[in-house]
């Protein structure tokens, strides 16, 4: 028979062992008020009832954040006397006044396997090079959907995840999960979503949208704001335009300048097929022509992967330098 209790008995071990190891004083917990960092927050409470609130408390406010989620972190605060401190969104700033003015040496995410980039973590995690050294301790990293909200149900938790929200970011990256939707409009509770791989599937669907809107011509939010980038991920992508301008060669820029539409080039070729040729001398003219368009279709295309080869080699070194120095924040 299946222990139920077996993943919260891990959990809640790894949190005891963290304390033993780095004292209460050395010990943070990271809350944003999304479902991941609220399960590990009763979870605490759960391994230390009478001495919790000797862990550090800190909610790194990313911006455009719900309204809902931010009443209730004020709540959990009130509610549960966590002395929250409240740090500004720009992370590295933050985590490093952080942990230059106190003794914390260890932080409590609640990052689980199916967030971004989690997939290879462990359960003690010490932080990447170029950013300060510290433990990352992912308590919850195998639960699965089901177990976090099994463990939830009977336990406070932002209202939003009522309204088919699964997987919360920020107002501008995140719509209730389409998954959830009824006929009526309106949307099922997240605990009723039944496969948990679908979790993060409202914030795909706010991509499809952003992108849609994007082509179609609307105004967007700008240089990646519709997509509730990190601090992080909107230097990567400063870094990445950059290379790709710089990465261009002006020699390949002309020959692809002059270079006729491949749609131009069909067009041309379906009217000399139309006309019938007059005399051999025609058709030695026609064949030229198609030769010489032939070619030039072929030196847009080489011209063409020359330089997306360059941009990527560009890009691909900006991308490794910049993810090695990421730090893998916690989820909702």
């Amino acid at each position: 028979m299946t222990d139920s209790r077996a993943h919260v008995r891990a959990a809640i071990s790894t949190i005891r062992t963290t304390v033993e190891l780095f004292g209460f004083s050395g010990t943070c917990l990271s809350f944003n008020g999304g479902k991941d960092s609220t399960l590990l927050l009763h979870l605490v409470m759960e391994a230390f009832p009478d001495d919790y609130r000797n862990i550090t408390f800190v909610y790194f406010r990313q911006e455009h954040e719900f309204p809902q989620v931010e009443d209730f972190i004020d709540m959990c605060d009130r509610r549960y006397g966590l002395s929250l401190q409240h740090l500004g969104s720009s992370y590295g700033t933050a985590l490093e006044g952080l942990l230059s003015q106190t003794s914390i040496k260890a932080i409590f995410m609640g990052t689980r396997r199916g967030d971004p980039k989690a997939d290879t973590l462990e359960t003690f995690a010490p932080s990447d090079p170029g950013w300060p050294t510290f433990m990352r301790v992912h308590p919850v990293l195998d639960w699965t959907y089901a177990q976090v909200w099994e463990y939830l149900r009977d336990k406070p938790y932002c209202s939003l995840y009522d309204k088919g929200y699964t997987s919360i970011g920020n107002m501008l990256n995140t719509v209730p999960n389409p998954r959830l939707r009824l006929d009526d409009g309106s949307f099922l509770p997240a605990y009723m979503l039944e496969d948990g791989g679908l979790e993060r599937c409202g914030r795909e669907a706010k991509k499809k949208m952003t992108t849609a809107a994007r082509v179609d011509g609307g105004a967007g939010d700008g240089d990646g704001a519709g997509d509730g980038e990190s601090e992080m991920d909107g230097e990567l992508r400063t870094m990445v335009h950059a290379a790709s301008q710089t990465s261009k060669r002006p020699s390949i820029t002309r020959t692809v300048a002059s270079t006729k539409p491949f749609g131009s080039l069909a067009g041309a070729g379906t009217a000399a097929a139309s006309s019938t040729p007059t005399s051999s001398s025609s058709s030695s003219s026609a064949s030229s022509s198609s030769s010489s368009s032939s070619s030039s279709c072929g030196c847009a295309s080489v011209s063409s992967l020359v330089l997306l080869g360059s941009a990527v080699a560009v890009v691909s070194a900006v991308v490794s330098s910049v993810l090695t120095r990421r730090l893998y924040l916690p989820q909702h």
